[in-house]
């Protein structure tokens, strides 16, 4: 959580305005454990901060950040070790923080998965590694997520339950709406137009103009769009090769160019979803 932290104070110059000087770093003191507290009324479970794999995002709408981490607490049945099942907002302009929503699943990387009572009502996404692929739409005020890392789940121990329903998982896109606090599962995927797609290290992002989300995989050459009225992925030709992989690669949208940005160490490369086009950069320092 601390390096989302330091991620975010430049995005929090936007929020605060003026009362920020232009290129300034200012530190952030958030209590954590409060929310932790406020959540939990009263019963004991701790932070499990140990993902380090898992994307955060930035609500617009609002001005808060959204981090992604994990709770334990034995007396409800969450246990995600080292993946994530948490979402946190942060306010920028109080610097608070609240937790707004746990996975409905018990289990994690140590497997042990297991669906608990309130997932029949609220069925949620797995604990997971998020990667790259988690998105915001602020018209709609909602967060896509899909792939990732989360087989652990149905590992060791796992109820056969759990495990039909992470063969499932694989195969929704998972949508939250932050005004009803709920997650709906959308019963199409990229698989469903790409066929096979490796799950780990996949890219997901917000297209303002063109009304979709993007998606490209690890190796930056299976790509489609997913138009978010009719809620469908479609495959699209990419024309050209992608410079560089994309896998432990991170991404940022350029939203006054309208591209989208990805660094991997010192090499950086832009996507254009309007050409289908991507364009190497210069490397961002030498690395001998």
């Amino acid at each position: 959580m601390a390096a989302f932290l330091g991620l975010m104070c430049a995005v929090a110059g936007d929020a605060r305005g003026a009362e920020l000087a232009p290129n300034t770093w200012v530190k952030v003191e958030v209590d954590f454990s409060k929310a932790l507290a406020d959540f939990l009324g009263g019963k004991k479970g701790g932070w499990s901060q140990g993902d380090g794999y898992s994307d955060n995002l930035y609500r617009s709408k609002t001005g808060e950040g959204l981090i992604r981490t994990g709770i334990s607490c034995r007396e409800i049945g969450w246990s995600p070790g080292f993946y994530t099942n948490t979402s946190v907002l942060w306010d920028l302009k109080t610097d608070t923080a609240k937790v707004i929503n746990v996975a409905n699943w018990g289990g994690g990387s140590s497997g042990h998965g297991k669906l608990l009572p309130a997932f029949k009502d609220h069925p949620t996404p797995t604990p997971r590694h998020t990667y790259d692929g988690m998105a915001y739409v602020p018209e709609k005020d909602v967060m896509y997520m899909m792939l990732g890392a989360n087989w652990r789940v149905g590992g060791r121990g796992a109820t056969p339950e759990a495990k039909a329903q992470l063969k499932k998982d694989g195969g929704i896109t998972w949508k939250y709406d932050f005004k009803t606090d709920r997650w709906s599962g959308i019963d199409h995927h990229v698989r469903n137009v790409l066929g096979k797609v490796y799950p780990y290290e996949s890219h997901m992002r917000h297209w303002p103009k063109g009304g979709k989300l993007l998606f490209l995989d690890s190796g930056g050459k299976s790509y489609a769009e997913f138009d978010l009225e009719k809620q469908k992925w479609e495959k699209v030709a990419l024309k050209g090769k992608c410079p560089m992989s994309l896998y432990n690669a991170r991404s940022a949208w350029d939203s006054k160019r309208g591209i989208w940005i990805f660094r991997l160490g010192p090499r950086l490369c832009t996507f254009n979803p309007e050409t289908r086009t991507f364009e190497k950069l210069p490397d961002c320092y030498d690395m001998k």
